[in-house]
């Protein structure tokens, strides 16, 4: 029985292995992909075979800003315009509504506000809500209450404390206060800044600044102006529902996957992964300083690998319980050959000499008869401890999350079959 429980102890210690994870898997690291995917399965269960392993900046390309999740994008397909233009072009629409030229005026403010993506600087947004508000009152005029009310909901968006001008007829104006209350409030959709830590970048949303909460600013659903001013100028026109990612590809950098144990990097990281071109069926792995790190598909935050008890102490009591068994074992083999030596000779002094049974040399023989005998028992003993803690140890891998298995094995003569230890295929 001990034999075989050494033997058993030997082989799960040294066929100790991986098994597939059930599901393509990518690392992120640093540099050192064999350190991560030894990390990965180590921390995980997963087979390395079965992972990928990519760098953060393999993860992005180019110069500009890369920009996922919104439900419309648009951006400038004319010359660059400065406000200068813009305001100018205002002041002629203004004129014409003044002309009771609707139809012109309409037109002209639709220029102007379609010509706002294409500002080379910052937004002011008085200006851009001045003329979204007119184009409300134009709209109205020309009795379309949807396209007023989505011009004043947009004036608002721009200028929130924007009041009604005393200057215009006050026909439009219960619409004007009804859009106010009809505003989506901030939180159904988001900005998320990759990298968000402040200070690194700088964005306006509707012509106002904002400062990234780890690393997501709050907005309503609906369509906003986004200008991103540093490190490189760009503004868009976007509908914005969910997540909406903005990576800077030149401020990537691969040392943020050894820093995913940072709240602030994890969120760097979770926007780079959803921004990339990666399987969005894929599971992503990070191994951080202090623990590895899982993303799972559609999750929206990372989860620390941590091993069950029994998984972590499994191992250790096979090991520990192989070498008490062999210990063991090599005590009574030591205590068997020498309690036969005395025996032995007991037998050769009877034979030649026939002492009596309190002759001091005999009774020295018998003392140390009776110590091997306990030497013995002591083998016996913790012989029997390491099969119980070998066979805690296999019990533990069995049932763990991370179970042995029986597979086929690579061997110098061939093919054959073996335990491997991992996660359920």
């Amino acid at each position: 029985m001990s034999i075989g429980l050494i033997g058993l102890g030997l082989a799960a210690v040294l066929t100790h292995g991986t098994a597939s994870a059930g599901s393509a898997g990518v690392v992120l690291h640093a540099g050192d992909l064999p350190a991560a995917l030894e990390r990965v399965a180590a921390d995980t269960g997963a087979d390395p075979a079965g992972l990928d392993g990519r760098r953060p900046t393999a993860l992005v390309s180019g110069q500009a800003p890369m920009i996922t999740g919104a439900k419309q994008l648009r951006q400038c397909t004319g010359r660059p315009v400065s406000h200068a233009t813009l305001r100018r072009d205002l002041d002629l629409a203004t004129e014409m509504w003044l002309a009771m030229d609707v139809p012109a005026a309409d037109a002209a403010l639709i220029t102007v506000l379609d010509r706002i993506v294409c500002l080379s600087e910052p937004l002011e947004p008085s200006m851009a809500a001045r003329a979204a508000l007119l184009r409300g009152v134009l709209r109205h005029a020309l009795k379309d209450e949807p396209g007023a009310n989505a011009a004043f909901v947009q004036a608002l968006r721009y200028q929130p404390e924007l009041q009604w001008d005393g200057d215009i007829p006050p026909d439009a104006k219960p619409l004007f206060e009804a859009a106010r209350e009809a505003v989506p409030a901030r939180g159904a959709a988001s900005l998320h800044l990759v990298p968000g830590a402040p200070g690194l970048t700088e964005v306006r949303v509707d012509g106002h600044s904002v400062v990234p909460v780890d690393g997501r600013v709050a907005m309503s659903a609906g369509p906003h102006l986004v200008q991103l001013l540093r490190p490189t100028m760009l503004t868009v026109e976007l509908e914005a529902s969910g997540d909406v990612v903005v990576v800077w590809p030149t401020l990537v950098q691969d040392a943020w996957a050894g820093e995913v144990d940072e709240a602030t990097r994890q969120a760097d990281l979770l926007g780079l992964a959803r921004s990339s071109a990666l399987d969005p069926s894929a599971i992503i792995f990070a191994p951080g300083a202090q623990q590895t790190w899982r993303l799972d598909p559609g999750a929206a935050a990372w989860t620390p690998q941590t091993r069950p008890l029994g998984d972590r102490l499994a191992r250790p009591l096979l090991l520990g319980g192989s070498v008490a068994v062999l210990a063991g074992g090599a005590l009574m083999l030591r205590a068997s050959l020498r309690a036969s030596a005395i025996v032995s000779g007991v037998e050769d002094d009877q034979s030649s000499a026939a002492p009596s049974l309190d002759s001091a040399t005999y009774r020295t023989e018998l003392d140390a008869l009776a110590s091997e005998r306990r030497w013995y028992g002591s083998g016996a003993g913790l012989a029997a401890l390491g099969a119980a803690l070998s066979g805690t140890g296999l019990a533990l891998e069995l049932s763990g999350t991370h179970p042995w298995r029986l597979g086929p094995m690579a061997l110098p003569g061939g093919a054959g079959v073996g335990l491997h230890h991992g996660a359920h295929p």
